[in-house]
């Protein structure tokens, strides 16, 4: 049984390609009616020819083909039909209620078996031809149900030719509510000040009053893309772990890339000491303190270290003195600013006045403990 279904799922696979191009050639709402139309022949062939392996696999094949088309349409459709901030919404959706439908129908299929199941000659009880025909029926009933349901979909408004851009084949176009203004969709990137594109930075458009507009996540190439209701002059807010945030406001329309970049650096830093003399080549060793490894550094001759800023939480910081090997340790609290830490060898936290003309002299940071060793 499995192997006789086989070909329908790998015609669902090779299906996949074909469907996007019939899509961007005929629209989402053209190929999805058609999807429907295409299940129903097959469902209908289930129940008329049945006679050998061949008549089944090609009938469930017909099936899986018009399976295919309105899956991949549906998407397209979805995406086309809601603002470009809510396909995400939309989607989940879709997902959701595919989920639920897919769920509900094998409990009906599973009652109807139930229901038409009659004994045979060994003595097994298995459901009749009757059961699967009711099940074919009702397939083939749900499937022009929803091509006529998607014959009532509007079709979206053709903006280009309104706008004298040579008409495209199909109906890749955005749906504009009546009298609504076009959403305007502006690019942008977040670079580091060594030129490096930021990934997982959050950028967040606000109007100049504090309405929210949109927010967007930068991609590996540290781009990002926000939706405005229409360009103008707004307030842009970039936040980034480790960075202090960036706030501005620009002027964003579609013509110009919105590129920010990230100027201050989020650090730990401090010093080490022996007895309230600078001491240089210390290693700094930071780990979360639930164990998981945070980062590490040297600090300099004058016993100065820096590193960026880990993400909020509790951590460990350990100075180890390779020469004399001595350690050092301090639990540390690190909340979402620049924190200042010292360390000295032999005291664990300097005492007052041992910081004399050494910048940066208060630890900041609010320290929970420390240990020697």
């Amino acid at each position: 049984a499995g192997l006789v279904m086989l070909p329908g799922g790998l015609l669902m696979v090779l299906m996949s390609p074909v469907a996007g191009m019939l899509i961007t050639r005929y629209g989402p709402r053209a190929i999805l009616i058609a999807g429907a139309l295409i299940m129903a022949a097959g469902f209908i062939g289930r129940v008329i020819w049945h006679g050998s392996v061949i008549e089944v696999v090609v009938t469930s094949g017909v099936a899986s083909l018009g399976t295919a088309l309105a899956f991949a349409a549906m998407p397209t459709l979805i995406m086309s039909s809601v603002p470009i901030t809510e396909t995400a919404s939309a989607n989940g959706l879709n997902t959701l209620l595919r989920s639920i439908g897919t769920s509900s129908a094998s409990a009906m299929v599973a009652l109807v078996f139930t229901i038409f199941a009659a004994p045979v000659a060994t003595g097994e009880v298995v459901p009749t031809f009757a059961g699967y025909q009711l099940v074919f029926w009702a397939g083939t009933a749900a499937s022009l149900l929803g091509a006529l349901i998607a014959a009532f979909i509007r079709r979206p408004t053709r903006a280009a030719a309104e706008e004298g851009v040579p008409e495209h084949i199909g109906e890749r176009f955005p749906v504009r509510t009546l009298g609504a203004q076009p959403e305007v969709l502006v690019r942008g990137q977040v670079i580091a000040p060594t030129g490096r594109r930021m990934r997982n930075v959050v950028a967040t458009v606000l109007r100049p009053d504090g309405e929210h507009i949109d927010w967007s996540r930068t991609d590996n190439e540290g781009r990002f893309n926000l939706a405005l209701p229409e360009e103008g002059r707004y307030l842009l807010v970039v936040s980034a772990d480790g960075w202090a945030p960036h706030s501005s406001l620009v002027e964003l329309s579609a013509d110009e890339s919105a590129d920010i970049v990230l100027t201050r650096r989020l650090l730990l830093a401090g010093h080490v000491t022996d007895d309230g003399v600078p001491i240089g080549g210390v290693m700094i060793a930071i780990i979360k303190h639930s164990g998981e490894y945070a980062g590490t550094t040297t600090a300099d001759a004058t016993g100065h270290f820096e590193i960026g800023l880990p993400p909020p939480g509790r951590y460990v910081v350990t100075a180890v003195d390779h020469a004399s090997g001595r350690t050092v340790s301090r639990v540390l609290a690190i909340q979402s600013s620049s924190t200042t830490l010292d360390l000295d060898l032999v005291t664990v936290i300097p005492r007052h006045g041992d910081r004399t003309g050494m910048p940066g002299g208060v630890s900041t940071g609010p320290v929970a403990g420390s240990s020697r060793g």
